[in-house]
């Protein structure tokens, strides 16, 4: 019963490591993603505060942890071949990839690196060819409506679905989705590119619920 565990676990709650120590036993089971969440945001400072003090040699740290967390990953869907329908297969995927942190880390790394770059082009003016704009917008676009349907048929006919799938899938989705986000909030913050879209991001209406997230 959730009593239960509760009472066991309440302090593995409290300490923002139920993700790791207690995924088969969870108090809030709900609340798995705020311990991941809440540990890349003590190491993060750590990284950019080095990135800040040394320069963007050191863009090599998150980039690093970026193509490692893909690395693992694949290493994992392999080596334990993990196709999510079979019941020991979706054991090893819950275990070794869908609730750690390290396996869902890649986006914020690369949020990151986004985030420096941005800080450091802060005020000057931006060019691009319209073509590798065009395309990007393109690109970005395609791949989020890409990873959602792609999702769907993950889950809903996995069993049917060659294995490489299932390890392209399970390392790229995520990063991919966050290369396509990266790119609209460069477009549209630095490019003003981005039409309706860039308008409808722009709206003062969304900043109350942006705060509610802080």
């Amino acid at each position: 019963a959730l009593s239960e565990r509760c009472v066991r676990n309440w302090w593995l709650v409290l300490l923002h490591v139920q993700n790791y120590l207690s995924y088969r036993d969870m108090c809030l089971g709900h609340g798995w993603y705020l311990s991941a969440d809440f540990q890349l945001f003590i190491i993060s400072p750590f990284i950019i505060l080095l990135i800040y003090k040394y320069g963007k040699k050191l863009l090599m740290i998150p980039a690093v942890l970026f193509l490692g967390t893909i690395i693992y990953v694949i290493s994992a869907s392999i080596v334990l071949d993990i196709e999510v329908p079979s019941p020991v297969a979706r054991e090893n995927y819950l275990d070794y990839i869908y609730y750690a942190t390290h396996t869902r880390s890649g986006p914020w790394f690369l949020g990151i690196i986004l985030g420096y770059f941005l800080y450091t082009i802060q005020g000057k003016k931006i060019g691009i060819n319209s073509f590798i704009n065009g395309f990007m917008w393109i690109f970005s676009i395609s791949v989020l409506i890409s990873v959602v349907f792609l999702q769907l048929g993950f889950f809903g006919a996995a069993d049917t679905i060659h294995s490489g799938y299932h390890v392209s899938f399970l390392a790229l989705h995520r990063n991919l989705w966050a290369v396509a986000l990266c790119w609209i909030i460069f477009a549209c913050q630095s490019l003003k590119t981005g039409g309706i879209i860039r308008w409808f991001l722009s709206l003062p209406q969304w900043q109350p619920i942006s705060r509610m997230g802080l």
